[in-house]
């Protein structure tokens, strides 16, 4: 799944999650996030490493979520409390957003013949995506979405301050459209629950862009290692240097 078609099937898993935790049938999100996930998975080279990925990603968000609804800022109604301590659809959310995470940080990695002001910097923290992730990566996304989002993806990659601040502010925000939606109540106000949401995002979404990427390298590798297929080029680039 790439560009455009990836883009719209993520955005689906959100608001088929949403929608329909607050109709009362919250295991559909759960099928739409699962089907997602089964076709990123078929179309990947490293299987193990991704559900690795997204299952950590589900860990994160029991821990979040769980600690936001224990402290009471998250409520959900009984037609959505599908789970304890969160809702299995929340839990969904967090995959299908571990899975948005994969797809942005798979089109900063860099193509050949870059050029321009700063592309040393731009492919540097590119081949760092291209080692965790994996040799799945290696060629060049195309479609209107990824080349739109390549620049966000770089910056992400290279300051983990901008992933800080990006989750600081988009956290809130989808939480208050879930609430807004009728799948969550946010407790005891809407600006002080946001602002914790805020101070949990601030946390998790550098979490989930610097980390996870380098457990899947850690644990998807058992054939092909990325850091094996980068030493020839390495040994290359010595001997080069020393003639």
């Amino acid at each position: 799944m790439r560009g455009l078609p990836t883009f719209l099937a993520l955005q689906a898993g959100w608001f088929a999650c949403v929608l329909g935790a607050a109709s009362g049938r919250p295991l559909v999100g759960v099928v739409v996030v699962a089907l997602t996930s089964a076709a990123h998975l078929l179309r990947s080279d490293d299987r193990r490493g991704l559900t690795c990925t997204l299952g950590a990603a589900a860990v994160v968000g029991l821990v979040s979520d769980g600690s936001l609804a224990l402290g009471g800022i998250l409520v959900f109604p009984p037609q959505a409390a599908l789970g304890w301590p969160v809702p299995i659809w929340m839990l969904a959310l967090w995959v299908n957003f571990a899975l948005a995470i994969d797809s942005l940080l798979t089109v900063s990695e860099p193509r050949e013949g870059g050029r321009g002001r700063g592309a040393p910097g731009r492919a540097a923290g590119a081949t760092l995506v291209t080692t965790a992730l994996g040799a799945e990566h290696a060629s060049p996304r195309r479609g209107p979405v990824p080349q739109v989002l390549k620049p966000t993806a770089v910056a992400f990659v290279q300051r983990p301050v901008v992933a800080a601040l990006a989750g600081a502010a988009g956290g809130p925000l989808s939480y208050l459209a879930g609430a807004r939606l009728g799948a969550v109540t946010l407790l005891p106000s809407e600006p002080i629950s946001l602002a914790v949401v805020g101070l949990v995002w601030l946390l998790a979404m550098p979490l989930l862009v610097c980390v996870l990427p380098r457990v899947r390298a850690v644990v998807g590798r058992p054939q092909g290692s990325p850091l094996e297929a980068t030493a020839p080029v390495a040994a290359a680039t010595d001997g080069g240097a020393a003639r």
